[in-house]
């Protein structure tokens, strides 16, 4: 249990590297123009409030803000307006943070909780002569070293984590530059068009092997999952998780209108598009989706713009809308803004493909409109807009509202997912069970599975229709050859029962680039989906190179060296080969009730380090690759703490199989530490070996020659 002690000391001083923790808070502040979301910093080493204004002109302002904490209360500060203030390094969620949010405490900075704490922009700096105004009196000290510090706007957090690695120390200062004006705020729905410095990120965050937290559920998201009904139909209704800024999202009648006119002006040159977008409407409007909106609604509501996507590998509809659920003026709040992001409830990818590769018998299978399953409340439907050219008068615009849950809100995620838990966690007696297996093998809305024979793959169908889960009343159970197959992304050869890569998406966007900039390079990069590595030292060398791009400190769209362009047609050139990869599905031929073998390989070099998984039968001996990780030296984990723990995923995710596991490195000194007494060991390599201990036992580590270690490709890149 966490305690709280009163008049404890504070200490200003953190890392900017390695699991660093300053005192910031996400603040809702009160201006000429309404409310605007903002990142405050509190800093007893500063001697005033300093609040970002882009203009030279500076002024004494009075400012008025909250946290975004329930119940906040506001604070009144005097500020003096500032050309740049600076920027703090990001953080991230720890053990410390989840169990403090398991208790019932508020944080002050809800990026943090969520994932998105990256670096960012200060916007206001409360200094020591109004930090009284702020900060309580009670702290919470972890045993890493962060400490919890009550304030007005939520418990703040100050430290360095002790048991992350650490490659510069130094005093809290503003050493980078800020950018002039009023800070952009990320979305964070699905439909994300954050620039590509983030998604770049998402794809770096893809090869984590860090497994997702199992959070208990928040009171407030049980009070929510309580509120979602059936209606007579057997249709669920869900409302909206509004949060605390609801009443004050923007209408933005304006910014979609002309947005919408833009789109109708694009369309007119491309009849095709224009013919299937349109169509795609008109089925919506069909199925009642999406209707008219009442002109005489008095409540809240927002516009969200929409524009045209094209998916070529799509069977079915090609073009489809993609709303934006982050679209705000300037000033205000969007929808986003408003909503609730939600727990992430779904399982996590890698471990639902590795379950999906244990039987010889395996099937994927979708939810048809899954979120369009979904109903809203009229008041939400209301609040819930957008605009199309009115179909009887041509070049003007009416106004349409969702009547179901659409795809692009920050909570659309969320509100699937505890929809589908609910169902499915509702069926009692011998239908429990597989409704629960089943919510195991669902990400989003897509199912995989598998089974040792044909039999239990009919059982297993016959339970969905007495479920009312299929419609399907085929009595077919032929493998139908339905290539291109994706399974979550991953491409699978059904006729051969193998995983492949197809080059040409990044080689033709490669060759469509005629110069190389920073952002062309993330872009093309993140083409490359391969979430059980298996063509990890081709997807290194994008890392190890965008790694140097980095530290060249150059701009997202200035043009690269001829050097690194030169190292990347290469890289690209090579990619060509990855099409004659076929990795079987199937890891094993033996019974779950029969011991096999995991063997996990771990080198490293001073540029990366990586591991590799392989699964063994014993009768009829049978290896199979399961997958494997690559890292861009240096991060905080050590060689074998990598390959520690991508044994436990593996043993954790395909839990029916009785393993033996064996963990070989070719580096005697690392093999030292694991099989010695930690205590022996400085404070980082004690905690890393002690974590590994906790894992796998010490018998489980062997040595190999480097020459025969699989993982050396971490060594030669």
């Amino acid at each position: 249990m966490l305690k709280a002690a009163d008049d404890a000391p504070l200490s200003i001083e953190a890392r900017l590297f390695g699991g660093v923790y300053v005192q910031t808070a996400t603040v809702i502040v009160e201006g000429p123009n309404g409310w605007h979301k903002a990142i405050a910093y509190i800093d007893q080493g500063s001697n005033a409030v300093g609040h970002l204004h882009p203009e030279k002109e500076r002024s004494v302002r009075k400012l008025r803000l909250r946290g975004i904490i329930p119940d906040a209360e506001s604070i009144d500060l005097e500020a003096n307006e500032q050309p740049e203030i600076g920027k703090v390094a990001g953080s991230t969620k720890t053990e410390f943070i989840s169990e403090l949010w398991n208790q019932g405490y508020k944080l002050a900075d809800d990026r943090i909780l969520s994932g998105t704490a990256g670096p960012c922009q200060i916007d206001i700096l409360i200094g020591a002569n109004q930090v009284w105004k702020v900060l309580g009196s009670k702290q919470i000290v972890s045993k890493t070293g962060i400490r919890a510090i009550e304030s007005k706007l939520g418990w703040l957090l100050l430290g360095q984590d002790e048991t992350v690695a650490i490659s510069t120390t130094t005093a809290i200062g503003f050493l980078l530059k800020a950018k002039e004006g009023t800070p952009q705020y990320p979305m964070q729905g699905p439909n994300s068009n954050r620039n590509d410095e983030i998604e770049f990120g998402k794809w770096w965050k893809l090869e984590s092997l860090d497994p997702l937290e199992n959070v208990p559920l928040s009171d407030r998201w049980k009070s929510y999952t309580d509120s979602i009904k059936q209606d007579e139909d057997g249709h669920y209704v869900a409302p909206l998780p509004w949060n605390e800024n609801k009443q004050r999202v923007s209408k933005n009648d304006a910014m979609a209108e002309g947005q919408a006119r833009a789109l109708m002006k694009r369309m007119e040159k491309d009849n095709e598009m224009k013919t299937s977008y349109e169509a795609e409407f008109r089925k919506l409007k069909e199925l009642r989706f999406i209707s008219k909106a009442d002109t005489n609604f008095k409540g809240i509501y927002t516009i969200l713009p929409h524009h045209p996507v094209v998916r070529k590998d799509k069977i079915t509809s090609k073009v489809r809308p993609v709303f934006n659920g982050s679209a705000k003026p300037k000033t205000g709040f969007s929808a986003n803004d408003c909503l609730e992001e939600g727990p992430n409830l779904n399982p996590d990818i890698l471990d639902v493909i590795l379950t999906f590769r244990l039987n010889p018998i395996a099937w994927t299978a979708d939810i048809r409109q899954a979120f369009l399953m979904v109903k809203l409340l009229n008041e939400d439907a209301e609040a819930l807009r957008f605009l199309l050219e009115d179909e009887n008068v041509p070049g003007t615009l009416q106004t349409y509202k969702w009547n179901r849950l659409p795809f692009g809100l920050t909570c659309s995620l969320a509100v699937l997912r505890t929809v589908l838990k609910k169902h499915l966690e509702s069926y009692k007696g011998e239908l429990a069970v597989s409704s629960r297996q089943m919510l195991r093998h669902l990400y989003v809305d897509d199912y995989l599975s598998n089974a040792p024979t044909l039999e239990a793959a009919k059982t297993l169908r016959e339970y969905l229709q007495k479920s009312n889960l299929t419609d399907d009343s085929s009595d077919s159970y032929s493998c139908l050859n339905l290539d291109p197959q994706k399974v979550l992304g991953v491409r699978w050869n059904t006729s051969t029962d193998c995983f492949y890569f197809k080059s040409d998406v990044i080689v033709d966007a490669a060759a469509k680039v005629k110069v190389l900039t920073k952002r062309s390079f993330a872009k093309i990069s993140t083409k490359l989906f391969d979430p059980l590595g298996f063509i990890g030292p081709i997807t290194l060398q994008f890392k190890l190179l965008f790694q140097e791009l980095w530290q060249e400190k150059i701009g997202w769209d200035d043009n690269v060296n001829s050097q690194t362009e030169s190292r990347f047609r290469a890289i690209v050139e090579d990619l060509k080969g990855i099409d004659r990869i076929q990795i079987p599905r199937m890891i094993s031929t033996a019974p779950t009730d029969v011991i096999q073998e995991l063997h996990v390989f771990c080198d490293a070099s001073t540029k990366a380090y990586g591991a590799v998984a392989y699964a063994k039968s014993r009768n009829p001996e049978f290896i199979r690759l399961v997958c494997c990780k690559t890292r861009a030296a240096p991060l905080p984990k050590t060689r074998l703490e990598l390959g520690s723990v991508l044994a436990e995923r593996i043993v954790n995710a395909i839990d029916k199989v009785k393993w033996e596991v064996t963990l070989w490195t070719d580096s005697m000194a690392a093999l030292g530490w694991i099989k010695g007494d930690p205590g022996r060991w400085k404070l980082f390599v004690r905690n890393k070996v002690e974590t590994i201990q906790k894992r796998f036992k010490p018998e489980h580590w062997k040595h190999c020659p480097g020459k025969d270690n699989p993982a050396d490709f971490a060594s030669r890149s």
